[in-house]
């Protein structure tokens, strides 16, 4: 995905209401048939800290997705991300898992319990991902999850010189461009 370019993704964009009276913003792609196979997985996709469905990443995936395998794929937008709208105070929270619980929950309701539902995380969607898994034990919503890029233990980066120079500062500069 750094050297590839997908061509933009054809979104079908819908609001799930949420406990705290907020609401997530998923964006639906079919394939290329125009509409979902009941016999194929849903892949439900969490982007980075400051993605969205237009990431190079999500495009990449979303592709194969739908061209290759003729799945679905829904990718739920975060909080406050790509201009989606915040209510209240509950913005964007790395540690909050309930807003893709709903979002699986919503889709696990709509669709019944044959339907194969498959979680992707990327970066901090990936950590969000496994810390939604891993909390939700026999309750989760998910068939199977695949974490992508997501730390379980971030400490040992804070005094590491070459994430200094390199991923710490590009986090900070896009957490401000996205957040501030």
């Amino acid at each position: 995905f750094l050297v590839n370019f997908w061509p933009d993704l054809t979104l079908s964009k819908v609001w799930i209401p949420t406990k705290d009276d907020e609401a997530v913003r998923i964006e639906i792609s079919f394939p290329k048939n125009g509409g979902h196979d009941p016999s194929k997985p849903i892949y439900v996709i969490l982007h980075g800290l400051s993605g969205g469905s237009q990431e190079e990443y999500i495009k990449d995936l979303v592709h194969r997705v739908n061209d290759e395998e003729g799945s679905t794929a829904i990718i739920m937008i975060a909080r406050g991300l790509m201009d989606t709208p915040i209510k209240g105070w509950n913005i964007f929270h790395g540690a909050r898992t309930s807003d893709i619980e709903t979002t699986a929950n919503t889709i696990r309701q709509r669709l019944g319990k044959n339907s194969q539902l498959i979680g992707v995380g990327y970066s901090m969607g990936a950590i969000i991902m496994a810390n939604y898994v891993a909390r939700s034990g026999k309750r989760c919503a998910l068939d199977a999850a695949v974490s992508v890029s997501g730390v379980l233990y971030a400490v040992p980066q804070l005094f590491n010189e070459r994430a200094k120079r390199l991923w710490q500062p590009m986090l900070a500069v896009a957490l401000r461009d996205d957040f501030v």
